[in-house]
């Protein structure tokens, strides 16, 4: 039942992105890899999803509400390019949020999104996010990269 409802969500979001605001986004990354295992044995070569960047596929959008208020949402999903299959984690392991914005007052955001901390180091850094020199977003930083069931306010002022 919930991959149907999940299903009727998607397609009922796609139906008509211009109507509602809506962007449709994604990232395909498969590769080719040669392993030289040595003298002995013999080269592997194989295509794998994620050389750089995870696969996905996303939608998010935007609603107007009166004062200049406006509702917001994103849904991204997991995809394993090179197999098809879902990851271990699940479909969503990224970033899924709802939230009320304004130019005046900020963005309050609620669901798995990226954390404060995520946003002060990596993406604020001199090497960047995503980067082959990136030190942030392995897993031996401790930088949490999302949070679920998280509520984020995000202050439109910076530095008073």
């Amino acid at each position: 039942m919930k991959k149907k409802l999940l299903a009727v969500a998607v397609v009922g979001a796609l139906a008509s992105p211009v109507a509602f605001g809506q962007t449709l986004y994604g990232i395909v990354d498969v590769g080719y890899q040669n392993v030289d295992n040595g003298a002995d044995d013999a080269n592997q070569d194989f295509v794998v999803s994620g050389q750089h960047s995870s696969s996905r596929l996303g939608v998010r959008g935007s609603e107007d509400l009166a004062g200049g208020t406006y509702a917001m949402y994103q849904i991204e999903f997991d995809i394993t390019a090179d197999t098809g299959a879902t990851s271990a984690a699940g479909m969503t392991q990224r970033l899924t949020f709802v939230g009320l914005g304004s130019k005046a007052w900020g963005e309050l955001t609620l669901g798995r999104q990226y954390t404060h901390t995520f946003h002060t180091f990596a993406v604020g850094s001199a090497s960047g996010y995503g980067t082959f020199t990136s030190y942030y977003g392995a897993t031996t930083t401790g930088i949490l990269t999302r949070a679920s069931n998280s509520v984020k306010y995000s202050s439109p002022v910076m530095g008073g």
